[in-house]
């Protein structure tokens, strides 16, 4: 986290999931300044090796599949008590992936190598841009 975008009105999650089914959530982090030491990286880490290969929850159509994993989220979002606006970056140095045949690490280093906007980014919301 850059010193200024350490804000405790806003949070980050990372969400590992399939295209057709359900996710698994976790490391809800409030970008504050005790867990973003200004200049310092932080690694998020989400072992979905420990869920079940046929993770089914009730009602659920489809289950949660480690080993067919399509997408790897990270969301950035703002605590129900913030009515303002503000500008937030993130900055992300790599993605490692194990264990997902279909899945490839990346490490930005020739660019933004498919880190995108999700579908419902809020209007205004910058494309992820490559900084070498």
């Amino acid at each position: 986290m850059l010193e200024p975008d350490t804000n405790t009105n806003f949070y980050l999650t990372t969400d590992v999931q399939i295209i057709t089914g359900p996710g698994i959530f976790e490391n809800y982090t409030v970008l504050s300044p005790y867990n973003f030491s200004p200049g310092e990286w932080l690694d998020l880490s989400v072992d979905v090796s420990a869920h079940p290969p046929r993770m089914v929850e009730p009602g659920a159509a489809v289950g949660f599949d480690y080993r067919a994993v399509q997408l790897v989220v990270l969301t950035l979002g703002t605590t129900p008590t913030f009515a303002s606006t503000d500008t937030i970056r993130v900055l992300v140095d790599s993605l490692t992936v194990s264990g997902v045949p279909s899945f490839t690490s990346r490490d930005f280093s020739t660019g933004t190598q498919g880190l995108g906007l999700a579908a419902g980014a809020p209007p205004g919301t910058s494309e992820p841009i490559f900084h070498p």
